[in-house]
């Protein structure tokens, strides 16, 4: 299925918000470098996941939303019935 949205994009973008949050909120906290970098690591996975599943939420949303707008009447004058 190709679709027009944007899903992994959107995915990456997530999981790459997660990881900074994860950096630095451990740091921030004053935790050990690995452990901080593999939190990072399993927030930037999960975000993966997450984003991936909240675009594909979105992109079916909004596809619904088009093709319900594309059915509904209009009347002559331009305005929705």
């Amino acid at each position: 299925m190709t679709s027009p949205f944007p899903l992994r994009a959107i995915a990456g973008c997530f999981a790459l918000a997660c990881f900074a949050v994860a950096l630095l909120s451990g740091l921030n906290a004053g935790r050990e470098s690995g452990a901080i970098l593999q939190t990072a690591i399993l927030a930037l996975f999960v975000g993966q996941i997450v984003g991936y599943l909240g675009g594909w939420v979105m992109a079916r949303s909004f596809r619904e939303a088009l093709e319900s707008h594309r059915r509904a009447p209009v009347s002559e004058d331009g305005v929705e019935l």
